[in-house]
């Protein structure tokens, strides 16, 4: 038997979601708490309507390890983390043996038009429904939805963004200490960037 490729996966899971999900937001989008999650400092505050890009300096300093490169995206990853094997559809590090690492996915958009945040998280939702939707932010001037997920009763836990550029589906997942969460995140993103 042939595998699915990344394209076919993620066009059933949109008939999916479209078909269980209706027209209504099952997941609402629960109200801001003050903190200062990754969200916060890439979006200058947090917020439901991307419509502007609010220009915030991390503050954190930014990751300076290696770059972790697609045909679209690109960041670079804290020192001291590994370039590990390309996948079929992104690539990978970690923090040398543990259990901190990052993902990043590129692939066709199966969504014609706008980039529609409240679609996306439900899509996630419905694969991965231990994720919670926190305040929307910004990669590189993009609109994108930031989720968390804690993995269960361990230390780690998992953000996942997910954006759309020029066509693209972009996905990042990120899995760190809970104790140092933010200053992974932040200084993963504050280097993010389309390379067109």
């Amino acid at each position: 038997m042939r595998p699915w490729s990344g394209s076919a996966v993620w066009a059933v899971l949109l008939v999916l979601v479209l078909v269980l999900g209706g027209c209504g937001d099952d997941d609402p989008q629960p109200p801001a708490e003050p903190s200062s999650s990754a969200s916060d400092t890439a979006s200058g505050s947090p917020t439901s309507d991307p419509s502007t890009d609010p220009e915030a300096s991390p503050s954190v300093e930014p990751a300076s390890g290696p770059v972790l490169r697609l045909k679209l995206p690109q960041m670079n990853i804290p020192e001291g983390w590994k370039l590990l094997p390309s996948l079929l559809e992104g690539v990978q590090a970690r923090a040398g043996r543990g259990r901190e690492g990052i993902i990043l996915f590129q692939m066709e958009s199966l969504a014609a038009g706008e980039f529609r945040p409240d679609l996306e998280a439900r899509l996630v939702r419905r694969t991965e429904p231990q994720f919670r939707r926190l305040p929307d932010t910004f990669l590189d001037r993009e609109p994108a939805i930031h989720m968390r997920a804690p993995e269960g009763d361990s230390p780690f836990v998992e953000h996942m963004f997910v954006t759309q550029h020029l066509g693209h589906s972009v996905r990042i997942r990120i899995t760190a200490r809970e104790a140092r969460e933010n200053e992974i995140v932040e200084s993963i993103l504050a280097t993010f960037e389309w390379r067109r």
